[in-house]
């Protein structure tokens, strides 16, 4: 987040004029050993049990891809065409994502509420998949899409796939013995804000002349930009097949996650901006997100374990599960 990344980078700078540099040893990885080839599996249709993707393969027409989120008993659609005011950003030309209950028919078909049905079939040749979808007061069609599962199917994934909405942040900054550490909604951020300038007030006046004179402490304590950040959304939804449906108010992305440790650390991916990282938990029934701040890894990986007892920079998002 651009405040707190300003945040992290002076103050984890300043506590380099304590310090004396260390270097990390370096490891050499081996790289992976050979790989055989992957077996055959032959194609079996999701029950409504479980949590499907179908994305659609052919080009032009109105549905880019439809998923069925048993956990939560909803189904998402993705659109291809502007349907509402709402603003959208995507894979492929995808600009409005319609959401809803389904009902699991016979058939591999479902009835999804407010949109019309899809039904799941094999194609003539047996070896892919169709989409016989057909929305309400519209013509049925027949699209090829391929199949994407569940990327994990442990405990925390089940927990963390649900439409979640948010409630407070939660902000912990530590230079050496100085600690500030607050935790509001959003319409307690400016006064949390106000709080923050006697903190960096007293913790600058300890810091050398030389430092003091290039800071800002009004323009570091401005969180205005924090609702633009990419991981900052009022709204999200994650599903266990990867996507991750995230909304503020007009806007509504069609994103993609992966762990990258499970059940702690995941990559949230937008269409139109890099790899975001962030920590995952849970405090009694609320999902926690951390962002990762990469200024203050970088300086942590360059100066070794001093910098990460003198100095912390943390957010924390909690989001309460919208039933």
């Amino acid at each position: 987040m651009k405040t707190l990344s300003k945040l992290a980078a002076f103050f984890a700078a300043s506590v380099l004029v304590f310090a004396a540099c260390s270097k990390d040893e370096e490891k050499s990885d081996p790289g992976p050993g050979p790989v055989g080839p992957e077996p055959i599996v032959p194609l079996v249709i999701p029950s409504s049990n479980t949590a499907a993707r179908y994305n659609v393969t052919s080009e032009g027409g109105l549905i880019d891809f439809v998923e069925i989120v048993p956990t939560t008993g909803n189904y998402i659609v993705g659109e291809r065409q502007a349907a509402s005011g709402v603003k959208t950003r995507a894979d492929k030309d995808v600009v409005r994502v319609v959401e809803g209950k389904f009902t699991a028919k016979e058939g591999n078909e479902y009835q999804l509420n407010g949109w019309g049905t899809v039904i799941v079939k094999f194609n003539e040749a047996g070896d892919g998949f169709l989409l016989s979808a057909t929305p309400t007061d519209g013509a049925t069609v027949e699209l090829p899409v391929t199949l994407q599962k569940s990327i994990a199917y442990d405990a925390t994934t089940t927990q963390m796939s649900a439409a979640w909405e948010l409630a407070t942040v939660r902000i912990d900054l530590k230079v050496l013995k100085d600690e500030f550490n607050r935790e509001c909604t959003l319409e307690e951020l400016p006064q949390l804000q106000e709080d923050l300038i006697p903190f960096l007030e007293s913790v600058v006046d300890d810091l050398p002349e030389s430092i003091r004179e290039s800071v800002d402490i009004y323009e570091m304590a401005d969180f205005s930009d924090l609702t633009s950040n990419p991981l900052f959304f009022n709204q999200v939804q994650f599903t266990t097949t990867g996507t991750a449906i995230t909304k503020r108010p007009e806007e509504c992305v069609v994103a993609s996650w992966r762990w990258t440790e499970s059940g702690k650390s995941f990559v949230i991916s937008f269409p139109d901006q890099g790899d975001n990282t962030a920590g995952v938990s849970f405090r009694n029934d609320q999902l926690c997100i951390e962002p990762v701040i990469p200024q203050v890894e970088e300086i942590k990986a360059q100066m070794g374990a001093f910098v990460t007892l003198a100095f912390s920079c943390r957010v924390f998002v909690y989001f309460d599960k919208v039933n």
